[in-house]
C-alpha cells in the first residue's frame, strides 16, 4: 500500500513493491501511485512484461527500478492435494483424446479472454472436438465484462466448447 511504502521509506526500510495488475484507475490516482513508486520503491517487481510495459508507458523514469518476475506455478502431481477440486477433464466430462486449450488469469478485458473466444470460433470450424477453458475471477464491479464474454460465447454458438470457470486453488488440475 502507499501508506506502508511511505512508512517504510520514513523508517529507512527498503521497499519492494509487487505490481500484479495493469493499473487503470482514474488518472489522478495513477499519478499519485507513480509518485509513491518513484519516491518510495527500492525495487518494483512486475508480474508480467505487459504489466511492466503499461507502467513504463506512463512512468518511464521507473525503468531502472523495475524487473519482471513471473509467478511460479507448482505442478506437483504427488497427490498431496487438499483443494477438493476435480481435474478439469473429469469436471467438464472431456474425453482424454480431446484437446483442451486454456488460460488461467483474472477475467478482464486486458487479459484477452474475448480474443481467445474469437480464436476458438475459428479453430472450432476445422477442429470441432477441441474444448476451450478460461479460469479466473473478475474484479469487483466488473461482472459486465464476464456477462459480455458469456454473451459472445453464446453468440458464436460454442457454449458447449468454451468453458468459463471460477478461480481455482489448484492450477495443476486445470
Amino acid at each position: 500500500t502507499v501508506s506502508g511504502a511511505l512508512g517504510a521509506k520514513l523508517a529507512g526500510v527498503p521497499v519492494l513493491w509487487h505490481i500484479r495488475e495493469i493499473v487503470t484507475m482514474p488518472r489522478p490516482v495513477r499519478v499519485c501511485l507513480y509518485w509513491a513508486l518513484k519516491a518510495c520503491a527500492t525495487q518494483i517487481v512486475c508480474v508480467s512484461k505487459a504489466v511492466r510495459d503499461a507502467l513504463l508507458r506512463e512512468a518511464p523514469a521507473l525503468e531502472p527500478k523495475t524487473v519482471v518476475l513471473y509467478n511460479a506455478v507448482s505442478l506437483d502431481r504427488s497427490g498431496s492435494d487438499d483443494s477438493g477440486e476435480r481435474p478439469i477433464r473429469e469436471e467438464l466430462d472431456i474425453h482424454k483424446d480431446q484437446l483442451i486449450v486454456g488460460m488461467v488469469g483474472r477475467i478482464t478485458h486486458w487479459k484477452g479472454q474475448d480474443i481467445l473466444a474469437d480464436a476458438a470460433a475459428t479453430v472450432l470450424k476445422d477442429y470441432p472436438d477441441v474444448h476451450f477453458v478460461a479460469v479466473g475471477n473478475h474484479f469487483a464491479g466488473e461482472i459486465h465484462y464476464v456477462n459480455a464474454l458469456k454473451a459472445r460465447i453464446e453468440e458464436l454458438g460454442m457454449a458447449s466448447r468454451f468453458h468459463l470457470l471460477d478461480y481455482r486453488t489448484n492450477v495443476a488440475k486445470v
